[in-house]
């Protein structure tokens, strides 16, 4: 269905075509030069008669507006809400995901753009993305990728105005992953795109590559809310690959409570004795 002309909705509202633009632009001081009835009315109109926004050409006209010598770039938001800003640049998983989504925006034809949001902890999601909106507007990107999030529930909410692709699984779609946590309410569908790794594969792949490099005895190491947030295929790929070597070269997976509590660790390592270790998180070395 054909989104409306602005004039075609200022006819059945009976208003100027500036009201309409007015009502319907991103512009707040613009909004506020209209009556609330008045604005009211032509989004209810609007609504009614099918209008869709285009984020594009409003990106356009903020563009002449701020009179930018150059025409706006196709750009996409890298939401980054960690409190460390270089936490995507760390380590060589972090680093790939985030390389391979610039890679990937610029063979598309656009930019992405990091946007940094800390202490954003504990926000409720529709304030988190409240909070988040103006930014984008301001700064022209009507597309964001959301990856991992730490897990939260901001995933699961509309963004307005944006496309929206999520990397991983928000932990709310988990619900047992741990039951003293708060039990997630009933919005568990998620609404946006999402992409995810294939456990599954990638943790075959590396136990296969480390036993072709020579490694006879390869060890997972895991904590619950990684294995459980992958479906657990992580540790039933290495499971997979282990039942399939001799007696003397299996090593049960080891798996630890919480990401960053090893305990039991030292001990797993002097029976099991492996000469290679699996681990999905850096601090496992430490």
């Amino acid at each position: 269905m054909k989104s409306p002309s602005q004039r075609a909705i200022a006819k059945k509202a009976n208003v100027s075509l500036a009201s309409v633009s007015f009502a319907l632009g991103s512009n707040q001081s613009n909004q506020e030069k209209l009556s609330k009835a008045t604005r009211d009315r032509i989004l209810k109109t609007a609504a009614e008669m099918g209008y869709q926004s285009n984020p594009l050409i409003s990106t356009w006209m903020a563009g002449l507006r701020s009179g930018r010598a150059s025409p706006p770039k196709a750009t996409l938001g890298w939401i980054n809400d960690y409190p460390d800003r270089d936490w995507w640049n760390s380590g060589p998983y972090n680093r790939t995901l985030r390389e391979s989504a610039i890679e990937r925006a610029r063979e598309l034809g656009y930019t992405l753009e990091d946007i940094w949001l800390p202490d954003m902890a504990g926000v409720a999601p529709e304030a988190y993305v409240s909070k988040c909106i103006p930014i984008l507007r301001e700064r022209g990107i009507s597309g964001v990728l959301l990856p991992h999030l730490d897990y939260a529930a901001r995933a699961e909410v509309e963004w307005p105005d944006c496309a929206v692709v999520v990397i991983g699984k928000p932990e709310r779609l988990h619900p047992h992953l741990h039951e003293t946590r708060q039990q997630p309410d009933a919005r568990q569908t998620l609404i946006h795109h999402q992409v995810n790794s294939d456990f599954f594969h990638n943790a075959a792949l590396a136990y296969r590559s480390l036993a072709t490099a020579g490694y006879r005895r390869v060890g997972l190491t895991i904590s619950l809310d990684h294995d459980m947030a992958s479906g657990l295929l992580i540790s039933s790929a290495v499971e997979t690959e282990t039942r399939l070597m001799a007696p003397d070269r299996q090593v049960p997976v080891f798996r630890h409570k919480t990401p960053l509590e090893f305990e039991g660790l030292d001990a797993w390592i002097r029976k099991c004795r492996p000469d290679a270790i699996l681990a999905v998180q850096a601090e496992t070395r430490k």
